[in-house]
């Protein structure tokens, strides 16, 4: 199955792109959330909260999104400034 994935952090970065399937969903939001921490100058309060927030958004990607995707169904979630959605290709 592929997916077409798209996430963004709001006032920070957005993008999307073809993901196999949902552990590339989730690969590709942890590394983007990486990528944000190491590069963009965040207070501790914000890194634990763009932490948080990413954390919330994998775990509903992988139970939530998984069983809809597998459906067929498009899928979307956010926490925080933290969203990514979900399309069947």
């Amino acid at each position: 199955m592929g997916l077409y994935m798209s996430w963004e952090v709001s006032g920070i970065a957005l993008a999307g792109g073809d993901v196999h399937d949902i552990a590339g969903a989730v690969a590709a939001l942890d590394v983007s959330i990486e990528r944000i921490q190491e590069r963009v100058a965040l207070s501790p309060e914000e890194r634990r909260t763009l932490s948080k927030s990413a954390a919330e958004v994998r775990s509903k990607v992988l139970t939530e999104g998984s069983a809809a995707v597998e459906k067929g169904d498009s899928y979307s979630v956010a926490n925080g400034d933290v969203r990514v959605s979900l399309t069947p290709r």
